[in-house]
C-alpha cells in the first residue's frame, strides 16, 4: 500500500508551488504516523531537509531515524539527492 501510495505521490505534476507539497506527503508516508503527525518539511535544499519538529522529546526520535528516512525517500525518487535532515524544534 505505501509503495502505491509512493508512487501516486511522486507522479503529480511537477511545479514549484508543489514540490514541497510532494515532499510533505511523502515524509508522513515514510517517517510513519508517530513521526509524521509531530513533524513536517519547511524547506528542501541542496540535498537537506529542513524539517520542524513538535515538542524537544522527539528531536532524537528523528534523529534515530534520519537515515532510514532518507533512504526511503531516496529510494521514491531514484537518487540519492537527499543527504541531511535539519531539525528545528518547535513547541507542541
Amino acid at each position: 500500500m505505501g509503495e502505491v501510495l509512493a508512487e501516486s505521490i511522486k507522479s503529480l505534476p511537477e511545479t514549484p508551488d508543489l514540490e514541497l507539497n510532494r515532499i510533505n506527503l511523502l515524509w508522513s508516508l515514510v517517517a510513519g504516523e508517530e513521526i509524521g503527525s509531530r513533524s513536517r518539511v519547511t524547506k528542501a535544499v541542496k540535498g537537506t531537509l529542513f524539517v520542524e519538529v513538535k515538542g524537544q522529546e522527539w528531536v532524537p526520535v528523528v534523529r534515530t531515524y534520519e537515515w532510514k528516512i532518507l533512504a526511503k525517500l531516496n529510494k521514491i525518487f531514484d537518487s540519492k539527492g537527499f543527504m541531511e535532515i535539519m531539525i528545528r524544534q518547535v513547541e507542541a
